[in-house]
């Protein structure tokens, strides 16, 4: 189905250099800025308040290491390799290698048996549930598994990769040893990447494809409108216009909100397109409890966790 003119697609995707490069830098000021104020202050408060913020903008992080799996970092192969594992990927324990093989999976089979990223565990049958997985994920429970994740991709890797990632490491280790940050690291890059990234992820998962997956291709999906509420804690970088990305994947993500604009003038796209406003609009879409499922199944959105059987996508 065409939504766009080969011109529309082609401006969009146009490669970029200073936008991508600034979204990167402003994720890291953030946090920087963020680490520094909660320590000088040193109050329960100001140190939740960085918890969410610099997980957020370590989220974000990832969100850009996804652009660079798509090439969409820098114009080039090699730069946009470097940037997406020194910047984005490395510094959050995963490799970008590992991730581009999965993501591309993602896409081929979205949804189904074949898809690895439609773990059922992932989406929640009702908000009761969805509670406790967050829960789960403030209390580090996701962490372990992730930490095995990234020692198993470290081990498929070639050895020079292995060499690169084990030298970045012991850098860091090595600076951190030499400037006395341990602590400030452990409290600050540490704990927000094992408790509230994990929330967001799972917030971001269950926004892209609960309850949608048995919807025709390419609707099988949801675009959710964020809030600058949930920009700030869990939506960063227009990642939430999920639609628009499986329609076309080399559209980065600062033009994503362009993107739907355009889409919006289509009226088949209007038609099937499922748009949902905010977290609070996502959350009343999950049903209350067990008994609401086959309700809002009868309205299109199936939160009994069976997965479509579905080739790949030509």
């Amino acid at each position: 189905m065409k939504f766009l003119e080969r011109e529309q697609i082609l401006e969009l995707c146009a490669p970029a250099r200073a936008e991508p490069l600034a979204r990167v830098a402003f994720d890291w000021f953030v946090i920087l800025l963020a680490a520094t104020l909660a320590w000088r202050i040193s109050g329960v408060a100001a140190f939740l308040a960085a918890l969410v913020l610099i997980g957020n903008r370590q989220h974000g992080l990832l969100v850009l290491m996804h652009e660079a799996s798509h090439g969409r970092l820098w114009p080039t192969k090699n730069g946009n390799a470097c940037i997406g594992e020194l910047f984005c990927a490395w510094p959050l324990f995963i490799g970008l290698r590992d991730y581009r093989e999965r993501h591309a999976a993602h896409h081929l089979y979205a949804n189904s048996d074949l898809d690895p990223d439609f773990l059922v565990e992932r989406f929640p049958r009702t908000r009761g549930e969805l509670l406790r997985s967050i829960l789960k994920d403030l209390c580090g429970g996701s962490a372990l598994a992730q930490i095995s994740a990234f020692a198993r991709s470290k081990r498929a890797a070639g050895w020079r990769y292995r060499a690169l990632q084990w030298g970045y490491y012991a850098t860091l280790a090595a600076a951190l040893t030499a400037f006395g940050l341990w602590k400030p690291f452990l409290l600050f890059w540490i704990l927000p990447r094992f408790t509230w990234v994990n929330v967001a992820l799972r917030l971001r998962a269950v926004a892209d494809h609960a309850g949608t997956q048995h919807h025709r291709a390419p609707f099988d999906t949801r675009t959710l409108i964020p809030t600058f509420v949930d920009r700030l804690v869990w939506a960063p970088h227009s990642c939430s216009y999920h639609i628009g990305h499986h329609l076309y994947p080399k559209v980065p993500c600062f033009r994503l909100k362009r993107l739907h604009a355009l889409l919006m003038d289509h009226p088949e796209f209007r038609r099937h397109a499922h748009i949902t406003f905010g977290l609070r609009g996502l959350l009343r879409e999950i049903p209350a409890k067990s008994s609401d499922i086959a309700r809002l199944e009868a309205k299109g959105l199936d939160f009994t966790r069976t997965r479509p059987q579905r080739k790949a996508l030509a």
